[in-house]
């Protein structure tokens, strides 16, 4: 098999495919309802980072390879207007349903303060598969302050 590589550093054989979107104009997250789940607003960049997947500004990631398991790794900076506690939770969709296994449930008790969620998997993945990060919050009416969001997904 053939090997190639781009200015990045980044193997880019059939086994190395890579997708790769980060926010680079955050928004802020209205929970209108509790524990229902919203697509993660803003605008959002490849960085030209991606080999086997297109970016959406949207926030979309689809898959363009071959058929197999990838490796997601995600996080993001968040914070919450809330003074009690509530529980924010990320999870990972693909082709417009959730994904099961990806969800990470997070608490926050200081309205003040940014905390980190992450994503980590496996996930099964055919040609054409649609990723996009959404997120819910078990109280209506909070807003999420977005800072970061980067995810990559990785064929193994």
């Amino acid at each position: 098999m053939a090997h190639e590589s781009n200015n990045t550093g980044i193997e880019m054989d059939g086994l190395r495919y890579r997708g790769f979107f980060a926010l680079i104009v955050a928004d802020n997250l209205t929970f209108i309802a509790d524990d229902t789940y919203y697509a993660i607003p803003g605008v959002f960049t490849d960085a030209g980072l991606s080999y086997k997947f297109t970016s959406g500004v949207d926030g979309t990631l689809t898959y363009n390879g071959e058929d197999g398991v990838i490796r997601v790794d995600g996080t993001s900076d968040v914070s919450i207007d809330s003074a009690t506690v509530v529980h924010v939770s990320y999870i990972l969709y693909k082709n417009g349903s959730p994904i099961l296994g990806t969800e990470t449930p997070h608490g926050f008790s200081n309205q003040s303060r940014t905390e980190n969620i992450s994503i980590t998997g496996l996930i099964d993945v055919e040609n054409g598969d649609i990723f996009q990060v959404f997120a819910k919050c078990d109280v209506a009416g909070k807003i999420m302050a977005i800072e970061t969001l980067n995810v990559v997904l990785q064929k193994i």
